[in-house]
């Protein structure tokens, strides 16, 4: 095996070259990519707006419990207390707006006699306060974090009759109807919700960092996918082309040695060109976003959290134990490519292959539409299994006559079975 792992990086600085210029892309990518992140933060507006990346930095993790429900009606007073016009200041709002033809919900009294009420804020906040990120999160504490602190079930229900009641006024449908998901499918996903929010703790705070990191997998296709096609394309066929594959076989044991000792290289080169890309990754969010937040509970942009509960240093881990086995399986199928058809054949195929089974799938993040067909094949492809397509944060399932199949355990399954069936075909092709 130590000769073949010598002779795959010695044989020309190529590989190695294409592994570090792809992962100094993969690197670029993780500020500079048009990807969406899972929280809905916008990277190229922290990458631009100094105040507000110093504003979502200052974010630390906190643990929404009975003492932070207790004090936000506090620190919310003080914020208002802060920041508000005064009663003559308020006043003439009121009428400055009301004479640009804006109408109110509540009077000026109204909101003079209630200013700590957040839905008065904008009566009674200065314009720039009321405009601020920071009066973002504070309606986002209100309106999110602290239903979905206090019962997290009621609070996705009370989420989706809002949406139905909008879909059915548009349309005469549900919302997860709309989306294409089945009678059995949202039975599913009501049995998902109660199983595994009931009882579920939240902490929140920024964690922008790991929201990246997982987000910018998506590129790993086209990052790591074509660095282990180069790296490992003619890992077969080299040996086929010189006629030294037959050669080694007619020594004892030579044709499954020959074999093993392959095998054993392209895992370890797999998993060091893996490492490789994960760990220049994880040294630029660190400076870049840092890495707060792995406690931090996983949330979508509209606030909803993952539907298998978990912190984000438990998503991304989850994440990158998936994209390391895709990438072990990915890595076969470029051996069985390497195998079966010379190099001149093999290369361009593999990756014109991996190039479209590879692009993202809908809204890579958070994709709640029932896929379309061609999205469930490339789905169950080695391309998509190495960007770990982030299947433990929307409900995705497969039906079948028998029951429901939820994406993550389809994708392992076929994972498996494909693993199985390509080594199968190696070693009895090559073993």
């Amino acid at each position: 095996m130590k000769y073949e792992f010598e002779k795959l990086f010695r044989r020309k600085a190529v590989p190695i070259a294409a592994v570090l210029l792809l992962t100094v892309l993969y690197v670029i990518l993780l500020f500079f990519g048009k990807y969406d992140t899972l929280s809905g933060i916008d990277i190229a507006t922290f990458r631009k707006d100094k105040e507000y990346a110093a504003y979502l930095k200052s974010r630390k993790p906190e643990k929404v419990d009975a003492k932070w429900i207790a004090d936000l009606p506090e620190r919310y007073k003080a914020y208002v207390d802060k920041n508000r016009m005064t009663e003559e200041e308020t006043r003439q709002f009121f009428k400055d707006q009301e004479a640009e033809g804006m109408t109110f919900d509540y009077t000026p009294d109204e909101a003079l006699a209630d200013p700590y009420n957040i839905d008065h804020a904008f009566g009674i906040l200065k314009d720039e306060a009321y405009q601020s990120t920071e009066f973002e999160y504070w309606i986002q504490d209100f309106e999110v974090y602290l239903p979905l602190a206090e019962d997290p079930v009621s609070y996705m229900k009370a989420h989706y009759a809002d949406m139905d009641r909008l879909w059915k006024k548009w349309d005469g449908i549900t919302y997860m109807q709309s989306m294409g998901y089945s009678d059995r499918q949202t039975a599913d996903f009501w049995r998902l919700v109660e199983k595994n929010y009931a009882g579920m703790s939240l902490t929140v705070g920024n964690s922008l960092g790991w929201d990246a990191l997982t987000g910018d997998m998506q590129y790993l296709p086209y990052t790591l996918g074509i660095a282990l096609i180069i790296v490992l394309a003619d890992l077969f066929s080299v040996e086929r082309a010189s006629h030294m594959r037959d050669l080694a076989r007619t020594t004892p044991g030579g044709r499954k040695k020959l074999f093993r000792a392959k095998m054993k290289t392209a895992f370890l080169a797999t998993v060091c060109v893996w490492m490789v890309f994960q760990g220049a990754a994880l040294i630029a969010a660190a400076a870049g976003f840092t890495l707060e937040g792995s406690s931090c509970t996983v949330l979508t942009y509209n606030g909803e959290p993952s539907l298998y509960p978990m912190t984000w240093g438990q998503y991304y881990l989850s994440n990158c134990l998936f994209s390391l086995l895709g990438s072990l399986c990915f890595a076969l199928c470029v051996c069985l490519f390497s195998s079966l058809l010379p190099l001149r054949f093999s290369l361009p195929l593999q990756l014109a292959l991996t190039i479209l089974a590879g692009m993202p799938i809908g809204n890579f993040d958070y994709e709640d539409k029932v896929f379309k067909w061609t999205d469930w094949l490339r789905a169950l492809t080695p391309a998509q299994f190495l960007a770990s397509y982030p299947v433990f944060q929307v409900y995705q399932s497969f039906v079948f006559p028998t029951g429901v199949l939820r994406l993550p355990w389809m994708m392992g399954l076929a994972m498996a079975v494909e693993t199985g069936i390509i080594f199968g075909i190696l070693r009895g092709k090559e073993g």
